[in-house]
């Protein structure tokens, strides 16, 4: 079962500049490079392996399906060491479940009423209680969402030069979004679909294809359900010209919601999966980023994106007082990779002015994301990224650990030893 979406209407966009970012001013973190919503949640704490000592890490981990931001915050000991065992996500925040209202007479009492109440809608707890109507409808929603579904960041649609060619519908996932944080039982709705698009943003038509996946929280028993309330993924595909949500295969798509939640059911069958472009669909692979020559200049614009949020959000809190934060200057990318997994590390260098001084003096250091996830064809994961502290300074006065890009790489190349490492910063800063 699929469907087809010969024509789907958009929205006028612009393609994806490769224009370098500003140096981040307070004035520009004001831009619109967040999210649509800004996610919040408490800090819990998280172990992890020790290779080097004597600083901090943050892992975020966004969900598979980010309903209203859902994204959790741990605090690791030991910066050098990224820990590759993940707990399960943390506290889920989600819209409140609308129910069918309920009717009784406010003439009777309790005692005396003999009329019934209307029962209310109940969400469903397994797949063989979806109808068939319910899959239309939520089907015909998802052509129209999937246009909206773009950059996470920037808030971008589908191009209009972009031609969704099939929507292939590959089944469905119920999942049970309680976690060991939160005891309240809710429940996702995954659609999945195989989808290829001709991307007429190059000079030259280009056929493209990923893996999507839209969740629908209010699908009832009783047949009826919300399709206005629904939810996007959290990773994102960088193609050249414009950015979607998405995976680049099913299998990183299946593996993102199973790492989430409880799964309690799928349909999802490989089977349906189309041919694309002459090849055999189940021949599909990916890569991970393995050196910088592959990183494009789309990935790195979605890698800052993802960074500048995650400095908005985490290095700016960490400010001490009298100290006031100026700017931030990209210095650019490391990558460390092994056998099965990848780290790309997206480094600046943090301004700001210690106002205790007199005069005041501009002081600076080192802050970096680590993403674990970055693929070849353009995905890139926010499910894990790994946030420096605000203490890895070049500030030997602050910290005394790091005083020189020199002093960085060689950090970074500890953290993961056996793996190669590469980066691409400016030596005259070594």
């Amino acid at each position: 079962m699929f469907m087809n979406e010969q024509e789907p209407s958009g929205n006028p966009q612009q393609g994806q500049s490769s224009a370098p970012l500003p140096i981040l001013t307070p004035e520009t973190f004001a831009a619109e490079i967040l999210p649509q919503e800004s996610p919040v949640s408490p800090e819990t704490e998280h172990p992890a392996k020790k290779e080097n000592k004597g600083k901090i890490a943050l892992i975020v981990s966004c969900s598979a399906v980010l309903l209203a931001g859902i994204v959790t915050v741990a605090v690791l000991t030991a910066t050098g060491a990224f820990a590759k065992e993940k707990e399960p996500a943390g506290e889920t925040s989600l819209p409140t479940v609308s129910e069918t209202d309920t009717t009784t007479s406010s003439q009777t009492t309790e005692a005396t009423s003999t009329t019934p109440t209307e029962p209310k809608a109940e969400l469903i707890t397994s797949l063989d209680q979806v109808t068939d109507e319910q899959i239309e409808k939520m089907n015909e929603a998802a052509r129209q969402y999937i246009r909206e579904d773009g950059d996470p960041f920037r808030k971008e649609k589908m191009p209009d030069e972009i031609t969704v060619d099939e929507m292939n519908f590959l089944g469905m996932m119920l999942a049970d979004t309680t976690t060991y944080q939160s005891q309240e039982k809710a429940i996702l709705l995954d659609m999945v679909y195989q989808v290829q698009v001709t991307d007429n943003t190059e000079d030259s038509p280009v056929k493209r294809q990923y893996f999507w996946v839209v969740a629908f929280t209010e699908v009832y028993q009783d047949g009826t359900l919300n399709t206005e309330d629904w939810g996007p993924v959290a990773d994102a595909i960088y193609f050249d010209n414009w950015t979607a949500r998405g995976y680049s295969s099913l299998g990183t798509l299946t593996n993102r919601i199973l790492a989430e939640y409880t799964v309690l059911g799928s349909t999802v069958d490989s089977s349906r999966l189309l041919p694309f472009d002459g090849e055999d669909p189940t021949e599909i692979k990916v890569e991970r980023v393995s050196r910088i020559d592959q990183i494009t200049k789309a990935m790195e614009r979605g890698l800052r994106d993802v960074t500048e949020f995650w400095m908005k959000e985490n290095i700016l809190q960490e400010i001490k007082d009298g100290f006031k934060y100026e700017d931030a200057e990209y210095l650019g990318l490391a990558v460390s990779a092994g056998p099965r997994d990848n780290m790309v590390y997206v480094v600046y260098e943090i301004h700001e002015i210690d106002l205790n001084s007199t005069p005041p003096q501009e002081k600076t250091f080192i802050w970096y994301t680590g993403i674990e996830e970055v693929y070849t064809d353009g995905q890139i994961s926010s499910y894990t990224v790994y946030a420096s502290s605000y203490f890895i300074s070049m500030d030997s006065e602050v910290d005394g650990e790091i005083n020189s890009i020199e002093e960085l790489r060689e950090h970074l190349a500890r953290n993961h030893s056996t793996w190669s490492y590469e980066d691409n910063f400016d030596d005259a800063k070594a």
